[in-house]
């Protein structure tokens, strides 16, 4: 089994994490999850919440989607904002997904983005290490923690911790 290299990996998260980003309008901030721009394909009600860089993370837009065995959840911060403020998104794929610990990198694959106002293309961390607990996943919903160490093409590094979410779909 061939697997793939950490380049190709990496590229392969980044543009999955700047496709959200770049579809951003103006809407409001109300961190519900329920943002009425959200793209409403996989849009998930709740909570997603987490510090990224000793930051507050509170997703405004939140999308799910399970595909066989595969559990993905992407919040978005800050969606549809403009002007000054940054967006945020963190992404988690869970591979053979039930309620249960997942560790990177052979569990899932993790990545957060960031792109500051006026930038193309989002500074995105590729998850390294960290791991996720599932502790519920129903055809309606997921509750779980997170928590991961991201680096960037820089190979600057990202804490993501204190992650959670509670949400239905």
């Amino acid at each position: 089994m061939t697997f793939l290299r950490f380049p190709t990996l990496f590229a392969l998260l980044l543009a999955f994490a700047a496709l959200p980003l770049a579809g951003c309008d103006s809407s409001s901030d109300d961190d519900s999850g329920s943002d009425a721009s959200c793209p409403p394909a996989n849009q998930a009600s709740g909570t997603f919440t987490a510090t990224a860089g000793g930051s507050s993370f509170d997703a405004a837009c939140i999308q799910v989607i399970v595909t066989g065995s595969t559990f993905s959840i992407t919040g978005i911060e800050n969606f549809g904002q403009t002007g000054t403020t940054a967006q945020e998104q963190i992404n988690l794929n869970v591979f053979g997904a039930s309620a249960g610990q997942y560790s990177l990198p052979l569990g899932g694959s993790f990545s957060y983005a960031i792109n500051q106002s006026g930038s193309v293309t989002p500074d995105t961390y590729g998850g390294v290490s960290g791991s996720i607990t599932l502790t519920e996943l129903t055809d309606t919903s997921a509750k779980g923690t997170f928590s991961f160490t991201g680096v960037n093409m820089s190979q600057n590094q990202i804490e993501v911790t204190s992650g959670s979410f509670d949400v239905t779909f």
